[in-house]
This record gives C-alpha cells, sequence and structure tokens, in this order.
C-alpha cells in the first residue's frame, strides 16, 4: 500500500456524495473517540471500481471497509489510468484524508471529507520509491479494468442491479459472518487493518450496518421499497455566487430546485431582501438534504 503523502497540509480535494454515507462516518467517528464538531485526520484508500451505483466507473474513497463517498468525475477522469494501473499490480493507493463532522450529531448529523491529493508527477515518484513496478501491461489495465464490489444493504445499490429478496437475504448472511471475523481480527490487531489484505482479495464490502436494522432499509410490505431519492450534486461556490449576485431574484433558489420559493423571491426582490439574508443561514440544508436523496430535486 502506497502512501502518496506522508503528511496532510492542502485538504482542498473534495469528495462527492459524502451523505450517501453518514452512517459509515459516524461510525468512523466514534471508533476514533472524535466528539461531535472535531476533526479527524487519516489514511484513506483510492479504489478504482466500475458498474457503482449506475456509474460505468468511479474512484471511491474508503477507510477499511467503509466507503466515505468518491473523487468528484473530473477528478476521477484525471486518477483513473493510475489508479488501474496501481490496482492492476496488486497496490492499494492511500492519501492523507480530514473528516469534519457536525456539532450536534443527535439532532442533524452531517460530515465532510477532504484529501490531500499530490500532483501526478509526485504520485509516480512516490509510487517508484515505494517499489511499485508498473509494467506496460499495468499503464494498459484501464482500456478493460473491472473491479466489481457489492453494497447490497443500501436500497439504491440493490434498486441499481436489480437484485431479488432472496438474494439480498443470502448476501447479507454471508456479510454477517465476514463482519464477526472481521471485528474479531480487528480486535486482535488493535488497528484499522482489514483481514483480507486488500480489496483485491476480495470484491465484497462488510456492511457497516446491523443486520436487523438493514432489512427494514430495504422491505417493507413484503417486499422491496427504496426509500431514498437519487442524490444531486450542488457546487457551494456557484450557489454562492447566485445568492450574492442574483439572490434577490431567486437565482439560488432556482438552482436549489426550490421553483415555487424563485418566483415568489423573484417578483418581490427576495422577500424584500428579509428572505434573501434568512437564506444565507439555511440554504445549506436544502444542500445537504439534495446530496444525502433525502429531498427531490424539484420542490415547489
Amino acid at each position: 500500500m502506497t502512501l502518496l503523502k506522508i503528511l496532510g497540509e492542502d485538504y482542498t480535494q473534495e469528495v462527492d456524495r459524502e451523505g450517501l454515507f453518514f452512517s459509515n462516518l459516524r461510525e468512523l467517528a466514534e471508533d476514533n473517540s472524535a466528539a461531535p464538531g472535531e476533526e479527524i485526520e487519516l489514511d484513506l484508500e483510492l479504489l478504482p471500481v466500475t458498474d457503482y451505483y449506475g456509474m460505468d466507473k468511479a474512484i471511491i474513497v474508503r477507510e477499511s471497509i467503509n466507503t466515505l463517498g468518491w473523487l468528484p468525475e473530473e477528478d476521477m477522469d484525471y486518477w483513473w489510468q493510475l489508479a488501474c494501473a496501481v490496482h492492476d499490480a496488486g497496490g492499494t493507493i492511500e492519501v492523507p484524508g480530514r473528516v469534519w463532522t457536525s456539532r450536534d450529531w443527535e439532532k442533524d448529523f452531517y460530515a465532510s471529507v477532504r484529501l490531500d491529493m499530490p500532483t501526478m508527477a509526485e504520485a509516480e515518484t512516490e509510487l517508484e520509491n515505494d517499489g511499485v513496478e508498473l509494467t506496460s501491461a499495468n499503464r494498459k489495465a484501464w482500456t478493460s479494468f473491472s473491479n466489481y464490489i457489492e453494497e447490497y444493504w443500501d436500497p439504491r445499490w440493490v434498486e441499481a442491479h436489480g437484485m431479488t429478496e432472496q438474494e439480498v437475504e443470502q448476501r447479507a448472511e454471508a456479510t454477517r459472518r465476514e463482519v464477526e471475523e472481521y471485528r474479531a481480527q480487528r480486535k486482535l490487531e488493535q488497528g484499522h487493518t482489514s483481514p483480507y489484505g486488500g480489496w483485491q482479495e476480495s470484491h465484497a464490502q462488510p456492511s457497516p450496518y446491523p443486520q436487523d436494522l438493514q432489512q427494514d432499509r430495504y422491505h417493507a410490505d413484503g417486499g422491496y421499497a427504496p426509500q431514498y431519492l437519487p442524490a444531486a450534486h450542488i457546487s457551494l461556490p456557484l450557489l454562492w455566487f447566485l445568492w450574492l449576485f442574483l439572490g434577490l431574484f431567486g437565482g439560488h433558489r432556482f438552482y436549489l430546485g426550490n421553483i415555487g420559493i424563485g418566483i415568489i423571491q423573484l417578483f418581490t426582490a427576495g422577500g424584500f431582501g428579509i428572505w434573501w439574508l434568512i437564506d444565507a443561514f439555511i440554504m445549506h440544508n436544502r444542500v445537504r438534504a439534495l446530496e444525502s436523496g433525502a429531498e427531490p430535486r424539484i420542490k415547489f
């Protein structure tokens, strides 16, 4: 496993869709004895995968067995070839990461993940220093790369891959055994190293959730019923730009999908300026709801 930066200093690389994995992030924070509002610094793995939540490919961000999000599409495209090459060579890539959590975990838990990413040249140098030899075949692996993993306790994943209720139950039972083995090994090692020796040896991720809770998340009325909506990506710089320069005309509300409120603000100069000011404090709630899939993209 190659850590591309020894000391994290520049945590500016964004991670998409943390909202899908708030349960993992909270468990991670608790495991590291973090209090609400505190930040955690740790090494996070970058894993290239295919056929993931409806995406042809993605580079997901993980801590041990827990997925925390994935790289934005433009950054994924930049790192895809190297990530596939390292994975094909039997290696894994780690970068320093930082996790911030909200101050109120019980009422409104949320978290943000940022990475300290190197340049491509720095990454190649560090891999070479770490003894990772990438052959020409490794470097061409991206042309036909496949690394399929399963996250079948998530209703969105189940729906995207058309799994039956029986398949989910069978795999849940197998996962329960894997989780028990993992936790026992983790206790012995008193650390976070996976007993599987890397994700090259196992494509299935043991669930971080108790199995009795999983049944309620994707079963209803004797069958499968998804309870989450597709997540939406919101650009915070763009959102604040729209609020600052077009907020009196509801520009930020239209961007957030609040069409009805946007129309009202358009004809009332942002609620005579008062509503516009209030939005600066409350619109982040709408952002989290969209990115977690808790609310529809268009909401009047």
